[in-house]
């Protein structure tokens, strides 16, 4: 169990340096629901927020940040937008929370899961927590919410902060408990006082956590498209294209041939190659070997074909009509841009349905997945919490880790990616 306190403008300039001393998390109060319609639910961030956030994170104490709800005069929905916008970007384990405490006629657990999951959505999958009190607690059914694992902070005022973790609610444990309305902390007077019941890592896995990227179908195409027509200002010289008139690396075949053609001589006046091994076996020596000249019956030297003459074709090898001149300079595969590594076997095209429907299964497992992670790491903290309390045995944590791995395997890792 670890002690903590939560705050807004009402404590005024709070000493940090001096509050870490005494307690070891802090959630500060960051918006309001606006209660005048037509204005921006934005006007009404807390004025001491920006500074309490920039001084928690400077000092490294465990944080997390709350909205005030006005139900009464305002949707869900922008209230939540809202509330993300004032937070502004968040850092790994930073909690955030639904302050839900002002009357209203509507359908309080429905505008609640909506505040929560509009949050949820906006954040790739981070569940924030719910602050009520012990009345509202016991006066609705919070299934929805609990289903969708939002933990509980509850305002359970007994003014004594080791006072054991059993207050009877819906939820299967209580993450955080608000004992009092009345602390003084490093020199703050009034002030609430909470307790979280775990560790101050297990505090943090309440928080939230950036997601693994995903790229979207548009990042993946764009990806394609730079890998089939490379940047050439960003390539080294030896992985330059080669000029267009170079460029056609695959030949026309002759897919009729019984056999694969053998390569053409080079013309006469072709430039050698920097990198001779790069030539195919039989004109990979720069010296001609000295073989015997034939002699006619004269014994005088037979005279070799000219270039204009050119060589004989077997009688067995058709060359194509479509053959292309080879080109001055032979491309080795470094020379070629290729988007399968170490090959210069054009890709394989998927057809643009086939393609578009993987990416969106993958996509969807991934969200899946992701989410599941997300419930995984709550279920692990509301454990470690009540085993800290006492509250469970070492048989139920084995069950619960088990029932765990198999909603992990369910949502597809292990097989998925």
């Amino acid at each position: 169990m670890i002690k903590g306190i939560d705050i807004s403008r009402w404590q005024g300039e709070v000493n940090f340096d001096e509050l870490v001393k005494d307690v070891q998390f802090v959630i500060i109060k960051a918006s309001e629901g606006c209660p005048d319609p037509g204005q921006s639910v934005a006007a009404y961030e807390d004025k001491e927020f920006k500074r309490n956030q920039s001084e928690a994170r400077r000092i490294g104490i465990g944080r997390g940040y709350y909205h005030f709800a006005r139900p009464d005069v305002n949707d869900p929905d922008p209230e939540a937008e809202e509330f993300v916008n004032a937070v502004g970007e968040l850092q790994d384990g930073e909690i955030l929370a639904l302050d839900f405490e002002v009357s209203t006629s509507k359908d309080v657990v429905a505008w609640c899961y909506r505040f929560l999951k509009r949050v949820e959505e906006i954040l790739d999958g981070y569940r924030p927590l719910l602050y009520i009190n012990l009345a509202t607690a016991n006066a609705h059914d919070w299934s929805p919410v609990i289903h969708n694992n939002n933990g509980l902070w509850l305002a359970q005022w007994d003014f004594n902060p080791d006072a054991p973790m059993n207050p009877h609610t819906q939820w299967p444990v209580v993450a955080i408990r608000q004992y009092s309305d009345k602390e003084e902390v490093a020199g703050i007077h009034p002030v609430d006082g909470d307790v979280f019941y775990g560790s101050p890592d297990a505090f943090q896995q309440y928080g939230f956590h950036k997601t693994v990227y995903v790229p979207s179908q548009q990042d993946i195409q764009k990806a394609n498209e730079q890998a089939m027509n490379p940047d050439e200002t960003n390539l080294t010289p030896a992985e330059q294209p080669l000029p267009a008139e170079q460029n056609d690396a695959t030949p026309t075949v002759d897919t009729t041939a019984a056999e694969p053609a053998a390569p053409e001589a080079p013309a006469p006046d072709a430039a050698p190659t920097e990198d001779p091994q790069a030539l195919p076996a039989d004109q990979n020596d720069s010296t001609p070997s000295a073989e015997p000249q034939p002699l006619d019956e004269n014994s005088n030297p037979i005279p070799a074909p000219s270039a204009e003459e050119g060589a004989e074709t077997p009688a067995d090898e058709t060359p194509t009509e479509d053959a292309t001149e080879p080109s001055e300079t032979v491309s080795t595969p470094e020379e070629v841009p290729s988007i399968l590594e170490g090959s210069t076997a054009a890709p394989e095209v998927v057809a643009p349905d086939t393609r578009d429907e993987q990416i969106a299964i993958l996509t969807a497992q991934v969200e899946t997945l992701t989410n599941e992670l997300t419930q995984c790491q709550h279920d692990l903290a509301d454990a470690n919490a009540a085993v800290n309390d006492g509250k469970i045995g070492n048989a139920t944590v084995i069950q619960l880790l088990e029932e765990i791995a198999k909603r992990i395997l369910g949502a597809g890792i292990g097989h998925t990616l």
